[in-house]
């Protein structure tokens, strides 16, 4: 987490510095209770990278002079992944497996 004086420094030359999971949650649109919008704000639990994200998101700020830009309620909309990466690492493994016990590649 940024110590008090990056923070400090960031106030000095932005106007407004959020924590990115709060900046997330504000600029997403979607419904609250959405798992979109709960994955990407707070990290899927399913993910074993999950915990890599959350420090990435609670320990990286964002810091901007537009105001005016959170004042005209700007919104991105978000939609699920066509594919998870568990499902492509799960993939990879089957080729790696199917080329290993392939006699051809031997």
């Amino acid at each position: 987490m940024p110590s008090n004086s990056t923070l400090s420094l960031l106030k000095q030359y932005f106007t407004t510095v959020k924590n990115l999971r709060v900046y997330l949650s504000e600029i997403l649109d979607v419904d609250s209770g959405d798992l979109v919008r709960d994955w990407a704000v707070s990290g899927s639990p399913d993910e074993p990278d999950s915990e890599t994200y959350l420090n990435l998101i609670n320990t990286s700020y964002v810091a901007f002079n537009t105001p005016e830009a959170q004042e005209r309620n700007v919104k991105f909309k978000i939609y699920p992944p066509m594919i998870y990466m568990a499902e492509v690492r799960s993939h990879i493994v089957k080729m790696i497996k199917m080329t290993v016990m392939n006699p051809f590649f031997r």
